[in-house]
């Protein structure tokens, strides 16, 4: 009787293997897998507050479950449709906070559905979570230019002198402007101010991340006091090719020098003013005839008279052999 009960025991012992062993065969684990994590807040205060994690945005998880089912969670993975969501509320008390800290714990039940056959075991390392939740506001603030360390600025003026800024309240409520990006300024010596056109508004202030609107601002200069000058006896040129075939002199000698007047920027020393006849852009023909006179103020100048004034001239045949003289240009 007692050789009848050991054998069923022994019997009974060896199956237990024998089905474990099997079993575990059926069964593969997916070890350590960082599944993404998103802590939202309440729709009707995202535009009030964000949250910046102080962890990973992630917690590690290990899949339990057969061959086929372990596949089918892989497959979930690379498609990156497997995920933690987790939402917060705000408390009453701390709705008017700058920023407050918080952490909570991941647990196997916050992990979207799994497959039936599959169990998770959460990493208890990386499954608390700390997170700082700051209070998000608006101002106005003015615009400062920044240039490269060491360089001098001309005077300025910056087109729109504020921006409307968002960002959190704890930065933004003793701000008192926010920056451009540093301007790369030409700083050789006697080379010319090349001014950008606009320039980017910083998206930090004291290593915090802010948005502005407009995100840039245009650069000019402002306008120089401006002055009319009188400029008297500015030769006229005659301006011509060497295949002309004919020789340009003035009718009257008066002629020859013109008083041009001239409005631009204050200066100490009246502007060059060129003044020329163009010859170049007709075909012409020995005799008398009238041309326009051409005034070439230098940039920033502005011709003030009104009329364009005519000259007498005349164009002689070419009688002398040797190459005729270099015409005179502006």
């Amino acid at each position: 009787m007692v050789d009848r009960i050991i054998s069923a025991l022994l019997a009974l012992g060896l199956a237990s293997m024998i089905w474990f062993q099997t079993r575990n065969r059926n069964i593969e684990t997916l070890a350590r897998v960082a599944i993404p994590l998103e802590i939202s807040i309440p729709k009707e205060k995202e535009g009030d507050f964000i949250i910046n994690l102080r962890s990973k945005p992630n917690v590690e998880a290990s899949f339990h479950g057969s061959p086929r089912l372990i596949r089918e969670v892989e497959l979930r993975l690379k498609r990156d449709d497997f995920r933690i969501k987790l939402g917060i509320s705000i408390p009453p008390e701390r709705q008017l906070e700058n920023f407050w800290e918080e952490q909570l714990t991941v647990e196997a039940d916050s992990l979207p559905l799994l497959p039936p056959g599959v169990s998770v075991t959460l990493d208890d390392r990386s499954n608390r979570i700390s997170f700082l939740v700051t209070r998000i506001v608006e101002r106005e603030l003015p615009v400062r230019l920044l240039a490269d360390s060491g360089t001098a600025l001309p005077d300025l003026i910056l087109d729109p002198a504020s921006v409307t800024v968002r960002g959190p309240k704890e930065v933004l409520q003793n701000a008192l402007f926010i920056p451009t990006v540093a301007m790369q300024v030409n700083s050789q010596p006697g080379s010319p101010f090349r001014l950008p056109p606009s320039i980017p508004i910083a998206t930090e202030i004291d290593g915090k991340q802010v948005v502005s609107t407009p995100s840039t601002v245009g650069i000019r200069q402002p306008a120089r006091p401006q002055k009319t000058y009188e400029i008297p006896d500015v030769p006229v040129a005659f301006l011509y090719s060497p295949n002309l075939g004919l020789k340009p002199r003035f009718i009257n000698d008066r002629d020859a020098k013109v008083t041009v007047r001239v409005r631009g920027p204050n200066q100490d020393q009246p502007p060059v003013v060129y003044a020329f006849v163009d010859l170049t852009k007709s075909r012409f023909l020995s005799g008398l005839t009238t041309e326009p006179l051409l005034i070439l103020p230098p940039p920033d100048f502005q011709l003030v008279q009104e009329e364009i004034k005519k000259v007498g001239i005349e164009l002689l045949p070419e009688t002398v052999t040797k190459p005729p003289t270099t015409p005179i240009k502006p």
